[in-house]
């Protein structure tokens, strides 16, 4: 018997511990910085591009939690010669900063010869 109320008392005092430590995150007040960049680079001529995205925010908020998604995607056809550059400063939160470049080669650019058709 002893040991089925030893069990419950910690059980018990896990489960508040850990409602204790969740409870200021679910607390009312956070915030949530979304940032999106999608640039279509497709039809370019095969001409490279390079991007550079300077994204900043600074969060004070003393209670709740806050969060920053960044995300920047690049599509290019300049056959591996375009480039993309996040740079991102969000101070006061945690979250992702992405930057993502797809650069194909089109042929009808980049191969000597359909070029000159």
């Amino acid at each position: 018997m002893l040991i089925k109320y030893l069990s419950l008392s910690i059980v018990a005092t896990v489960a508040l511990c850990s409602f204790q430590s969740i409870d200021p995150a679910l607390a009312g007040g956070g915030n949530t910085v979304n940032q999106t960049d999608v640039f279509d680079g497709m039809g370019s001529g095969g001409k490279p591009t390079t991007r550079t995205r300077n994204s900043k925010s600074a969060i004070e908020n003393p209670t709740g939690a806050n969060v920053h998604n960044d995300i920047q995607i690049g599509v290019n056809d300049s056959c591996k010669k375009s480039k993309n550059t996040n740079n991102t400063s969000h101070s006061g939160s945690v979250g992702a900063s992405v930057s993502a470049n797809v650069d194909v080669c089109n042929p009808i650019y980049n191969l000597p010869a359909t070029r000159k058709r």
